[in-house]
């Protein structure tokens, strides 16, 4: 399942929208999944490093808007994330 659908909804969908037959639509869909595979193989250290750095906004954010539970709480899963907190 892409977003969702099926498969076999994502083909007819393809048929349907774009006039492409069914042995076209599976290859799209393939090379969909292996460009979600790829996306995906992120390895853990740029993971934890982009994840990080969304909270260094969520805090600056919240700082701003005066919510300190958020910042409390953003603190803490950067904490987490590099293991300072189990």
């Amino acid at each position: 399942m892409i977003g969702g659908a099926r498969t076999s909804e994502l083909l007819r969908f393809c048929a349907e929208n774009y006039g492409v037959q069914k042995r076209q639509a599976e290859a799209y869909v393939a090379k969909a999944r292996e460009q979600l595979k790829a996306d995906m193989s992120i390895n853990r250290q740029d993971f934890i490093a982009s994840k990080l750095a969304l909270l260094d906004e969520v805090q600056a954010k919240a700082l701003r808007s005066n919510q300190m539970g958020s910042v409390i709480g953003s603190i803490r899963l950067q904490a987490e994330l590099v293991q300072i907190l189990g």
